[in-house]
């Protein structure tokens, strides 16, 4: 093998067999491993190799010396293990070039309509934009142009509509409803337009019914209202059916019943409060029984 220069780049291979060995060599006119003798003459076990140096012009870079194994029981086209190899070197292949991409932002609902049903009652309404959503955050602010929006209640996913009783009366408020999700990379939606509505006046309470006398009853409540038109009186008739029997004007906390009023009869009243066509729900109802007629019992308030 010490035959060959330096300059031309030679590299030798001898690969043993059971009975010689095999010389190649690769370098200079030979692009390949090409084979130049096959010995087999010999088979001792131990071979022993000699370089011998005539001149300046051969030198030995590198001699490596390894067994061949032969594994029978690999496939063509599969990755295959064994315990016949072990591979001590480890390597990591260069990054590839950088690409980058963005998410799109998930959908806000749309379309939402808020209606005022009582004077703590809206219906909310909406369009479900997105498909992978675990629901919706409700928020609400109270007041004319308000912007303070706070969360009050949240929604599971594919609703579409939300009742909030909860809402101040006698008042304007806003909602708006966005989308969110919960994972492991949990997101918001942007928020909806925003809706408002007027809420009813306030309910009136404690109404409370007193016979004057067989022939006179006065009603007394309290106004919780702030921007009524006016009062409705309704009193229980016969048939179990109520039926107005006074319009009273805004801020009126009294009234008294002399319209057909009976001796020991029961009566059962209720009231409320409008505001043009928004009319609040009704008041409790109070019930009183007139006395027995006494010479005198007039119809004229005190």
């Amino acid at each position: 093998a010490g035959g060959y220069a330096a300059s031309t780049g030679y590299e030798m291979k001898i690969v043993l067999k059971s009975d010689g060995a095999r010389y190649y060599v690769k370098g200079g006119a030979y692009a390949d491993w090409t084979l130049i003798k096959d010995n087999s003459n010999y088979s001792d076990a131990v071979m022993r190799i000699a370089f011998t140096q005539n001149s300046q012009q051969a030198n030995i870079h590198e001699v490596k010396v390894r067994e061949a194994l032969t594994d029978t029981g690999a496939s063509l086209g599969t990755e295959e293990t064994s315990a016949c190899y072990a591979f001590t070197n480890t390597w990591e292949q260069g990054y590839s070039n950088q690409s980058e991409a963005t998410t799109s932002s998930p959908v806000a609902p749309s379309g939402l309509v808020v209606t005022a049903i009582t004077d703590t009652r809206f219906d909310l309404s909406w369009t479900d934009n997105t498909d992978a959503e675990s629901g919706f955050r409700i928020e609400r602010c109270s007041g004319s142009g308000c912007s303070n929006f706070a969360q009050i209640d949240t929604v599971g996913t594919d609703e579409t509509s939300y009742t909030d009783t909860t809402a101040p009366p006698s008042t304007e408020s806003s909602y708006r409803v966005r989308a969110f999700k919960n994972s492991s990379c949990p997101w918001n939606s942007g928020y909806s337009n925003i809706s408002s509505d007027l809420s009813f006046p306030a309910a009136s309470t404690s109404l409370i019914a007193t016979a004057l006398n067989s022939r006179m009853i006065k009603l007394d409540w309290d106004d919780n209202a702030s921007d009524e038109d006016g009062y409705e009186v309704e009193v229980q008739a016969w048939n179990g059916l109520f039926t107005k029997i006074a319009d009273l004007p805004a801020d009126s906390v009294s009234y008294v019943d002399t319209m057909s009023i009976q001796p020991e009869t029961e009566y059962r009243y209720r009231i409320r409060p409008y505001r043009s066509l928004d009319i609040a729900p009704y008041s409790n109802e109070a019930v009183v029984t007139t006395p027995a007629y006494v010479a005198g019992d007039g119809t004229c308030p005190p």
